[in-house]
């Protein structure tokens, strides 16, 4: 019966692949609108399972484990895809929004499809170490009680970090922390502001299935999106090639930055508020921000990562950290891992969607890498940039409304001035990072 429900398994994470390519390629939409869909029409989605699989012998008992392989596998390779628009179209989601700009450096010079074969690399990696600190994490994290001794202490961790990357800016001149505190400052404010101030919730524009989605979108498109790209076609200053020649695509260097994605990125599977976005902000202080290389395959890494621990914690606390894994909650309502060495036999099955989307979605990244830069060499770049940004214009106005729009143009003005005033963007950040410490502030 194990292999015949295995089998289903294999059939449902396929078609989760299927909708990853969806969520990874097109921009705006979220694996957490897709699985929320899927919650809605349950009913629809358990009677087409069963109708693959009741063939095999499976009962219908087990209809909501091959839905749940079916939102895994879409999480999983949407994490691999996801890279593709933000490195290419400049139209970031908030797991990716910090690889804008090491992407269009790579891709202006000419090494577009390393870029992908490098993000690709990290996510692949994130999956297979992450398999092997499974069994560590579940220690930590479960029996040791990692995650109740270390979340009253994120907030300050965070900070920390976001003081040691403002203080660090002082090595140019003391007047650019003080640029970069101010920065930080702005975009919080701009992030609090988008994201708690519900002023999309009354907007009648805003695409069904997007009202959580379409403020991040809207506000990250802003900040990351339309200045890299108006930077690219040298309105506002150029793209700096940065110090691209240190390497980090050596395979040491890439399994280096890989593992310390993956770690960072196991974290955010067990904490309430913290983003991959974060987590990369606090990996790059200890790997070479100006290596865009190494960038790149960190924060796949941590994104993929967040995916992979996100299922471990929760069989281990009962908690669901993403929206994909709220609706994979209340279909399959686990028990917990109480016992070590006893482990639930449904985290097997999920395990095995996860291998089995990231062995599919490597090869899959890098062909559909290659298949749009193929066709983008044939357009001249300063025009190509004005397509994709009146294309994230009308993107913007479908899933967000032109109340989205609003958002985007003030986050590009934003998103301007770091590079005009000789600041890194990751300041930028504090577009999430100041209201995910002030949520964890407030529930502490």
């Amino acid at each position: 019966m194990f292999l015949t429900l295995l089998f289903g398994v294999f059939l449902c994470t396929l078609i989760g692949v299927a909708l990853g390519i969806i969520t990874g390629l097109v921009p705006g939409i979220h694996v957490n609108t897709v699985a929320t869909l899927i919650l809605i029409f349950s009913p629809a989605f358990m009677g087409f399972v069963l109708l693959v699989s009741s063939p095999l012998g499976v009962s219908a008992g087990y209809a909501v484990v091959l839905v749940s392989a079916m939102i895994v596998g879409n999480l999983i390779t949407h994490t691999f895809l996801d890279f593709i628009p933000s490195a290419l179209f400049g139209a970031p989601d908030e797991d990716m929004a910090l690889s804008v700009l090491p992407a269009h450096r790579l891709v202006l010079r000419g090494d577009g499809d390393k870029a992908i074969k490098l993000s690709a690399s990290g996510s692949l990696y994130a999956v297979l170490i992450g398999l092997v600190l499974l069994i560590p994490a579940y220690v930590f994290f479960g029996i040791l009680d990692g995650y109740g001794r270390l979340e009253p202490y994120i907030p300050y961790m965070l900070i920390l970090v976001v003081s040691v990357l403002i203080a660090e800016e002082s090595v140019k001149g003391r007047k650019y922390s003080l640029y970069a505190l101010l920065i930080f400052i702005m975009s919080g404010i701009f992030g609090w502001v988008v994201l708690n101030g519900d002023i999309f919730q009354s907007s009648p524009a805003v695409f069904p299935g997007m009202e959580e989605s379409a403020p991040i979108f809207a506000g990250l498109l802003g900040l990351f999106g339309f200045p890299a790209l108006i930077q690219s076609m040298g309105l506002f200053g150029t793209l700096s090639p940065g110090n691209e020649e240190k390497g980090g695509g050596d395979d040491g260097g890439m399994f280096r930055n890989s593992l310390l994605g993956t770690v960072s990125g196991a974290f955010v599977g067990w904490f309430p508020g913290i983003t991959s976005a974060s987590a990369t902000v606090l990996a790059s202080n200890l790997s070479d921000k100006n290596d865009s290389e190494g960038f790149i395959t960190t924060m796949s890494a941590v994104n993929t990562s967040n995916a992979v621990f996100v299922i471990l914690a929760l069989f281990v606390i009962g908690k669901a950290r993403s929206g994909a894994l709220k609706v994979v909650q209340g279909l399959l309502h686990p028990g917990l891992w109480s016992n070590p060495a006893n482990p639930p036999s449904l985290i097997f099955l999920l395990l095995f969607s996860v291998v089995l989307s990231a062995a599919i979605a490597y090869p899959l990244t890098i062909y559909s890498g290659k298949f749009f830069l193929k066709r983008l060499e044939k357009v001249e770049y300063r025009r190509m940039s004005m397509i994709i940004i009146v294309f994230l214009v009308l993107l913007c106005i479908v899933l967000a409304g032109p109340l989205g729009v609003y958002v985007a143009s003030v986050g590009a003005m934003i998103g301007l001035i770091p590079p005009l005033i000789g600041i890194n963007r990751v300041h930028l950040m504090g577009f999430l990072i100041i209201p995910v410490i002030l949520y964890l502030g407030v529930s502490m």
